[in-house]
């Protein structure tokens, strides 16, 4: 569970970004957020241990890396 604290130092945090994002736009420079929701990192190793097989609530498989990537040695598409 969050604490009050925690929420205090995000919402400082929040509005340290939006003031940056305003002082930005002023001079003229446009601001852009990018960002990878769907990359995860591995839980556990496989047979010749690479870090490829995800745990958690999708329990994933080597066929969730891509299989032309030599250093993950995947099998997904």
């Amino acid at each position: 569970m969050l604490k009050k604290q925690n929420l205090q130092a995000i919402k400082r945090k929040i509005d340290e970004l939006k003031n940056s994002v305003k002082r930005f736009d002023e001079i003229g420079i446009k601001v852009l957020g990018d960002a990878v929701l769907n990359h995860h990192c591995a839980h556990y190793r496989n047979q010749n241990g690479i870090w490829n097989i995800f745990g958690g609530p999708l329990n994933w498989d080597d066929r969730a890396v891509v299989a032309d990537d030599p250093h993950f040695q995947g099998r997904g598409n």
